[in-house]
């Protein structure tokens, strides 16, 4: 049992994680490099997410995983893969195997994971 202040109740936001619905929506952000073709990488985000709810415990097929390619980086083109967990204490878990599973796949299909870099000229 938990006592909270009124006051405290009153004047603050509550996110109540477990009621009504136990599931949550996680997104992933997930970077290829320049270059990369778009449409692939997608596939790639969609068929890790289906994989995902296929051989995990911890990932809903309903609602669809879904990628979103969202912009133009400095050093990356920028993705978005949305799936949902069962339940919202699973959310460590379920990042790790998609995290795992994009390094695995983007290796075995040629995309690079980019990081920053600088290109440095010098005069003389």
């Amino acid at each position: 049992m938990v006592t909270l202040p009124n006051s405290k109740v009153s004047s603050s936001v509550i996110v109540n994680y477990a009621l009504p619905d136990v599931k949550l929506k996680i997104k992933i952000p997930i970077s290829a490099a320049y270059g990369s073709d778009i449409k692939r990488v997608k596939e790639i985000l969609i068929e890790i997410g289906c994989e995902a709810a296929a051989r995990s415990k911890y990932v809903l097929s309903d609602p669809a995983p879904s990628a979103y390619f969202l912009e133009f980086g400095a050093s990356s083109l920028d993705f978005m893969l949305i799936i949902w967990a069962r339940a919202f204490n699973l959310a460590w878990d379920v990042q790790d195997y998609v995290n795992t599973r994009v390094y695995e796949r983007f290796a075995e299909e040629g995309i690079e994971i980019p990081f920053p870099q600088m290109d440095v000229h010098m005069r003389e």
